[in-house]
């Protein structure tokens, strides 16, 4: 399977589209699962279960400014962060091509926190730390 160094996000219009570079240290692929467990009044269980979904935690590597074409940056990352509205145009929906070029549905979710790596603020020296976490829209769904 032919892998990238990048994972790329493009919006649900299909128009805005932009590679990024995630740093493997800090990515946490996660499973959960809905669930609910009560104790009964005469000492059973009641159980409630769900579906279960992946969740994904990058650690996205982005300038302020980037050289390279199609590479996005901190602000771009940001612009998709701050897609919200699933009746908008575009939605809230992003579509995350992995580094094995496979497409899934997910929604940003989470805390937006670019911390700066170094001591440049400005320009294509200063590159951020983007935690970004992607919880995947599961298929039929």
């Amino acid at each position: 399977m032919t892998t990238n160094s990048y994972f790329s996000l493009t919006d649900s219009e299909g128009v805005t589209a932009y590679k990024f570079r995630s740093v493997l240290a800090g990515h946490e692929p996660l499973k959960e699962k809905t669930q609910n467990i009560q104790p009964t009044l005469n000492g059973g269980v009641d159980v409630s279960m769900g579906g279960i979904y992946s969740t994904h935690t990058y650690n996205v590597l982005t300038r302020e400014t980037e050289p390279e074409t199609g590479y996005g940056t901190k602000s771009d990352l940001e612009a998709f962060y701050d897609l919200n509205n699933p009746n908008g145009t575009p939605s809230n929906v992003i579509t995350l091509t992995d580094h094995y070029g496979v497409d899934h549905s997910v929604f940003m979710v989470g805390q937006h926190l670019p911390l700066p790596m170094g001591v440049v603020l400005d320009g294509p020296n200063a590159y951020f730390l983007c935690k970004c976490t992607f919880k995947f829209i599961p298929e039929g769904s």
